[in-house]
């Protein structure tokens, strides 16, 4: 670690031995302030991932992140040039509940080339990329226009309660949120720990259809349930 990491701290002990409170508080701010310069470019944005279907949450998300960063430099009262951070945000319109496709990537190449190198990029990173924290407020939506193959195969697993299926044909379990929260349990699984938050439509922790997913849910997770009405940790 540089020197300058531990500079206020030989200060103190020059300018005579325990600081008084107010002395406390600026070195504990200017320590924080140090390495928050380095801890945001080299662990933080590499590591922050986001996924946006529509285009004006993924401009307003992009915008977002920049603008609660430069809130912060504020508050330690530096520049927002402080710290360096060559790459881009990692966050991608893409649908989340659709798997890599080489075949997207093409179709898009004559056409727009910039959503063609989206497609490239986030194709990397839903095939090859492991979280270990995944945090949504994903859509409700009974009847759901996600209806693609891969993640309806995926809440098939949701079906079954001790092995037997649940042999029902009326169901909610295409339920936009239910998808994806099964998606968020692939992602986990895949890293083989991990946290896991959202906030959902609190139907499926009692509604007889979800039996199947609650079971899933007990089998594979060490569960909080926080019910607040919808919110379910």
């Amino acid at each position: 670690m540089p020197d300058g990491g531990f500079s206020c701290g030989h200060n103190w002990g020059i300018l005579g031995g325990h600081p008084g409170p107010r002395q406390k508080k600026a070195f504990t701010y200017n320590k924080f302030t140090y390495y928050w310069n380095a801890y945001v470019p080299v662990a933080l944005l590499p590591r922050l991932y986001g996924y946006e279907l529509m285009m004006a949450p993924y401009t307003i998300a992009h915008m977002k992140l920049g603008l609660k960063l430069s809130e912060i430099n504020t508050r330690l009262g530096q520049p927002d040039y402080e710290f360096k951070f060559e790459g881009r945000a990692h966050i991608y319109l893409t649908n989340a509940l659709e798997p890599h496709s080489e075949t997207r990537q093409k179709e898009l190449e004559g056409i727009l080339p910039a959503l063609a190198h989206e497609a490239q990029v986030v194709n990397s990173v839903k095939k090859y990329k492991r979280f270990t924290a995944v945090v949504g407020n994903p859509p409700y939506a009974r009847i759901s226009s996600n209806m693609g193959e891969w993640i309806s195969e995926l809440i098939e697993d949701f079906k079954y309660v001790d092995g037997v299926h649940f042999a029902e044909v009326k169901h909610w379990l295409h339920d936009d949120y239910v998808k994806f929260l099964r998606f968020a349990y692939l992602l986990l699984s895949c890293t083989g720990c991990g946290i896991l938050g959202m906030i959902t439509n609190r139907g499926f922790l009692s509604g007889p259809t979800f039996r199947g997913m609650r079971s899933f849910i007990y089998k594979n997770s060490s569960i909080l349930n926080d019910d607040l009405s919808g919110v379910w940790v």
